[in-house]
């Protein structure tokens, strides 16, 4: 669905006759009209005559245009390309090959859309401006040569009101004070592009601290925060010094600024020296944040640092390989986690965090390839997504697996020693990596980047020898696909890993030892499907307890895809958690609690909801009794997520002594303010679902009232939570009022869409506010897809998907159409799975 005609795409690309050497910018933004006014120098140079320049530019208006070379001249003519985003200039004269200067003055507006150079606002009417330009938002803030690989320098000033601070990738070079402003000038940058430029304006506080190395790290808060930056902090310097001595590369820079950004869309962004992030996954108050948010903010450090080398120091070519950024960030995060924080069994959870939310998208006959063709800025954003991230990530984990973890590091140091300061593509980083391996990894990868989707591997014992069968595993099933891959495939004896490449669709191999479990620690991207007496031994050594937790987690994960998929029926899935009663593992039950939620969405009928409400309680109920609500000595940072687990998913099945400990905890958090931040989610949302309009009235109250952006969320959560239509309708307001961010707004429409009394309500809410979230959104489509998969997913019958597929052909759909096809696939997805499963879930449940 993404996929564009090459030779229609390449008119979004800039001409290559003129690249930028290095950019001297000034930016003034005003604080009282939202304006912000700039001038720029560019040096250019040009690599064949010509008599045009074009450059990226949106939203801006230019107001005077020069060329330097040996003499200066003006355009005659500049012509503005909405669809193209860019503008033209015009010259009577040739621009002679060789190096010239562009001047520019210019005009733009500080908008509240979080991209572009844009406003947002703390305190008591209080505003800062930063900037978001990745993929394609520094045309917004000034004209550029706005592509990954037209690299240059920078040279960043900003004139701005004298009470205020400026940061920016750099440090300040100086500062001359004039009259009531200031104009900071920053110095100039490594070579890099226009995407991981950044600044921010605004009243700052912060915290610092040194590497080994002697890097300058920071934590930059709005005033009154600074105390919450510590834990990031002491992390980020631990985090730099652990990819140092990884790479073998020292972080290039003479400083990392990490800033907490009251309105940011994505959660964080890796802009070279300075990483923007929202405040909630940034800063960790002591007394009032959640061990969830503590490992969320650890991740998404982890994250962002790791693409000072991989995105910054060596940049992907095109966007096409925008995965080369983001899948290997999605795994390179859990590598310094897990050294720093071994007891948080941090690979176990990329599995249950990642892999499996790859396999669900890549399970859509609407996923895309990896490397996938898109040159459209309105589509750019549409590339953001678990097949770019979580796909990306989980396909480097496995080849890393297969390769050896030293030998890829190896591979990896060669590539970004090979394009330091420079720009590449996938191709190059399977040449470095063959050329320290010895092994084919362009053959095996391209098979796994240059096509959607991933293989069913179907095993079964005939004479001793292991048969298998791949096919690709959809949840719609399509026997016509022809796709295949050269699976790294590992059978373990005597707990060392032999692998073998299997190429073909069907293969026997000889074994001396039948294995119960395939896939072992879960590390190929790929589902497994047992035969009868393969199966029956899994269960026995499930019931035996012989399994590793990220297997016991991988079995149930394959099992409960196949029955959604209507490989198997949804009551095996049913017998097989029987057997992980006795579990104790967070991942477990975590996913458990996802799929029976899941399954409790689609069958509405009261009375398999109430059987489905008993079964939930029973199969909980030895866990229950075993996490308790309060905390034990000696616990560690997994319990306190299992019991959030455990208490919510019983709670809303709906165990009495549950609600009611929720409801008894919540009046004494009323009075005292004292409540456990690892229960907290759960205990406002479990007295929301019992709630009435008063505890509605006081839970909107509370959040108005809390200054930490974390517990708004928890606050938030609880309001969608509510049975009563009316209520929630309320809710649906208040979620587009001045009183919630803009980047909470598509929090919100999840959380309604996922409350079984809200879904409909959020559909209708959407469709009525079509026009104020399309222009609110417009131009960041990964917003807006994650609101349009949040709701319309949730649905089952064919009558919606019609309605829905209606709606979407006679309104403007823009830079969407992939989360449209993926919502569409879901409900087709969701209607075969109710139907060929409601009527003996019924009886199951009936004698169960």
């Amino acid at each position: 669905m993404l996929k564009e005609n090459k030779m229609k795409g390449n008119k979004y690309l800039l001409p290559k006759e003129i690249k930028p050497l290095n950019y001297k910018l000034e930016i003034e933004p005003n604080f009282k009209n939202f304006k912000f006014k700039g001038n720029e120098e560019i040096l250019i140079k040009v690599l064949k005559k010509t008599k045009k320049i074009v450059l990226n530019s949106k939203r801006l208006k230019i107001t005077k245009v020069l060329v330097n070379q040996s003499k200066t001249f003006s355009p005659y003519k500049i012509n503005y390309n909405k669809e193209l985003q860019t503008v033209q200039f015009l010259f009577k004269n040739n621009i002679k090959k060789g190096v010239a200067r562009l001047s520019l003055s210019f005009e733009g507006e500080l908008n509240n859309d979080m991209r572009g150079f844009y406003r947002s606002s703390y305190g008591k009417n209080k505003i800062m401006v930063s900037t978001q330009f990745e993929p394609n938002d520094a045309r917004k803030c000034f004209p550029c040569f706005d592509e990954p690989d037209l690299k240059a320098t920078f040279d960043v000033s900003l004139i701005i009101p004298k009470k205020l601070e400026a940061v920016s990738n750099m440090p300040i070079k100086n500062e001359l004070i004039t009259n009531n402003t200031k104009k900071i000038s920053f110095k100039t940058t490594p070579l890099m592009s226009t995407y991981l430029l950044a600044f921010s304006v605004g009243e700052f506080e912060l915290i610092k601290t040194r590497t080994k190395q002697g890097t300058l790290i920071r934590v930059i808060t709005t005033p009154g925060k600074k105390h919450q930056g510590k834990f990031a902090l002491n992390l980020a310097k631990e985090i730099v010094e652990f990819y140092n001595n990884y790479f073998k590369i020292k972080y290039p820079l003479p400083k990392l600024d990490l800033i907490a950004i009251p309105e940011f869309e994505a959660g964080a962004m890796e802009n070279w020296g300075l990483i923007t992030y929202r405040e909630t996954a940034l800063l960790f108050d002591e007394e009032s944040s959640s061990a969830a948010v503590k490992q969320r903010i650890s991740v998404v450090i982890a994250h962002e640092i790791a693409h000072q080398w991989f995105g910054n120091l060596v940049t992907m070519k095109w966007w096409n390989d925008l995965w080369l950024n983001e899948g290997f960030a999605s795994w390179m995060e859990y590598k310094p986690i897990d050294y720093l924080f071994p007891e948080w069994d941090m690979w176990t959870q990329f599995f249950n965090e990642a892999t499996t939310t790859a396999l669900y998208l890549d399970g859509l006959k609407s996923s895309h390839p990896i490397e996938v063709d898109v040159y459209n800025p309105d589509n750019l954003g549409e590339i953001f997504d678990a097949i770019s991230y979580d796909k990306g990530a989980a396909i480097i984990r496995m080849l890393e697996q297969y390769l050896g973890e030293e030998t890829f590091r190896r591979g990896l140091q060669h590539y970004i020693k090979t394009h330091l300061y420079d720009n590449a593509k996938t191709e190059d980083l399977w040449v470095s990596l063959e050329k320290i391996s010895k092994k084919p990894v362009k053959k095996i990868m391209n098979t796994w980047t240059k096509q959607a989707g991933y293989p069913l591997v179907s095993v079964s014992i005939e004479k001793n020898k292991l048969k298998i069968k791949k096919e690709r595993f959809t949840y719609l099933r399509n026997k016509r696909d022809k796709a295949s891959w050269i699976i790294p495939f590992a059978l373990s004896k005597n707990n060392k890993k032999k692998y073998s490449l299997l190429s073909k669709k069907e293969e026997k191999v000889n074994l001396s030892e039948i294995p119960t479990k395939f896939n072992e620690s879960q590390t190929g991207f790929y589902r497994v499907c047992y035969d009868k007496g393969l199966f029956e031994n899994l269960v026995k050594e499930l019931n035996n307890d012989k399994l590793k937790i990220i297997d016991k987690l991988g079995v149930e994960n394959d099992i409960f895809a196949l029955s959604r998929g209507c490989y198997i029926k949804l009551t095996d899935f049913l017998e097989i958690i029987k057997y992980y009663k006795k579990e104790i593992d967070y991942t477990i039950w975590d996913d458990i609690s996802v799929n029976m939620t899941k399954i409790k969405s689609l069958f509405q009928n009261n009375q398999t909801n109430e059987r489905l409400d008993l079964f939930v309680k029973n199969l909980f109920e030895d866990i229950l009794n075993k996490v308790g609500w309060d905390e034990k000595k000696g616990e560690k940072h997994k319990d306190s997520l299992l019991r959030a687990v455990v208490l919510s998913s019983s709670g809303l099945s709906g165990n009495k002594e549950v609600l009611e400990e929720a409801k008894k905890r919540f009046s004494i958090f009323i009075k005292s303010k004292k409540l456990n931040p690892n229960i907290r989610t759960l205990v406002y949302s479990l007295v929301a679902l019992q709630g009435d309009k008063k505890d509605y009235e006081i839970i909107k109250e509370l959040y108005k009232e809390t200054k930490l952006q974390e517990e708004k969320i928890r606050f938030l959560k609880a309001l969608c939570t509510f049975k009563q239509q009316e209520i929630l309708k309320e809710t649906l307001r208040f979620i587009l009022s001045k009183e919630v961010r803009v980047q909470d707004v598509s929090s919100g429409m999840a959380f309604v869409a996922g409350n079984p009394y809200g879904k409909d309500l959020a559909w209708d809410f959407f469709k009525l506010k079509y026009k104020e979230f399309y222009k609110r959104y417009e131009g960041s489509a990964h917003t807006l897809s994650n609101i349009i998969k949040s709701i319309c997913s949730q649905f089952s019958s064919l009558e919606k998907l019609k309605e829905i597929e209606t709606f979407f052909k006679k309104h403007q759909a823009k830079g969407i159409k992939q989360a449209i096809g993926n919502s569409l696939e879901a409900i087709e997805i969701n209607y075969n799975f109710v139907k060929n499963n409601e009527k003996e879930l019924k009886e199951w449940l009936y004698n169960n």
